[in-house]
């Protein structure tokens, strides 16, 4: 599936775009969200449920680990059409939701939901940007592992910049969803799920890690 993705100059002037990373004010690209879900009914799946603060734009991608490994290689990537609000207004567009507890979501986020298989070790990676409350920006490229379990539902926070004490830093967590408050909020688990960390392209490890058993490779 292909979505048109475009910057909104009402809510966001040039300089924010910029400082985003999304996209110019007047631009426009397509994004092609190629993820797709196992089959529920007959493929051993987990539920996980994708949360981001408003603001924040995420581009999460899925990676078969045989290509992985420790380095994040771009072999069969799949894009997950993950929700976002740029703009901070209100959308009327109804979010889908497959049964993960907790379906209020709380104020200042977007909460996406996708079936993902279960029983195999999956990689996955965000990149975002965001304003960091100083007039400055952070941009954060981060990636896991983990191995699902059927049927357990997961929540994963993306958060950066002014939603967080150190505003320079960057967060990709991953919480098991226990169940929901009288309110109907999600009750996530009191520790994260136990995940590897994926070398990502750019990062200080990658050249003495990655380039360098790359070079061993082709020898």
């Amino acid at each position: 599936m292909k979505k048109l993705n475009c910057s909104i100059s009402k809510y966001w002037n040039a300089s924010a775009a910029i400082l985003l990373g999304l996209l110019t004010v007047s631009g426009c690209s397509v994004i092609d969200y190629n993820y797709i879900e196992p089959n529920a009914a007959s493929e051993p799946i987990a539920k996980l449920r994708i949360a981001v603060p408003i603001g924040i734009h995420p581009h999460v991608t899925l990676h078969p680990n045989a290509d992985t490994g420790h380095c994040l290689r771009n072999q069969d990537v799949r894009t997950l059409p993950v929700e976002f609000n740029r703009s901070g207004f209100p959308s009327s567009k109804p979010l889908r939701r497959i049964g993960i507890l907790g379906g209020v979501t709380p104020p200042g986020m977007v909460r996406s939901e996708f079936y993902i298989p279960a029983g195999s070790d999956l990689t996955f990676a965000a990149s975002y940007s965001a304003l960091d409350g100083s007039g400055g920006g952070v941009t954060c490229t981060r990636a896991f592992r983990f191995s699902p379990l059927p049927g357990k539902n997961y929540e994963m926070s993306l958060l950066a910049g002014a939603n967080l004490p150190l505003h320079k830093a960057c967060f990709m967590g991953l919480h098991e969803v226990m169940g929901e408050s009288e309110k109907g909020e999600s009750l996530l688990s009191s520790s994260e799920v136990e995940t590897t960390p994926v070398i990502v392209k750019g990062s200080r490890a990658w050249k003495i890690v990655c380039e360098s058993k790359s070079q061993v490779n082709l020898k």
